[in-house]
């Protein structure tokens, strides 16, 4: 699966200059906002990463609460607030309700988990 290092590193091997900054993991239990929103004011345009991975969503691991896990919202939410622009890329297996991100004035692209078995199918 893709990794969004190697998108930027391409990005930073070209004439682009991107720099990457870990806001926080996928759960999001301690989000460093203050690195992310410093980042996004430098930045022309923030690209921020959230959802859920397989760790949280799939077989055996139905979900009762939809929303963004842990502190996703609240550093989408300052990210927004501190950029010039935005793109929010939307990672999932499943539903993810964003809330109010999506009134937001953003790019949103939802990134889609796809099943092991579709993509190796003799696996």
């Amino acid at each position: 699966m893709p990794k969004l290092g190697t998108a930027f590193d391409a990005v930073n091997a070209g004439a682009g200059n991107a720099t990457v900054v870990a806001g926080c993991d996928m759960k999001c239990a301690n989000a460093d906002i203050a690195s992310a929103t410093a980042a996004a004011k430098a930045a022309d345009v923030a690209v921020l990463a959230l959802g859920i991975d397989g760790d949280i969503c799939g077989e055996g691991r139905d979900r009762m609460n939809i929303t963004l896990p842990g502190q996703q919202k609240q550093l989408a939410e300052a990210v927004i607030a501190a950029a010039k622009q935005t793109v929010l890329l939307i990672f999932s297996g499943g539903l993810v309700d964003i809330g109010d991100l999506k009134t937001k004035d953003v790019a949103i692209v939802q990134g889609w988990s796809v099943p092991l078995a579709i993509l190796c199918p003799h696996y």
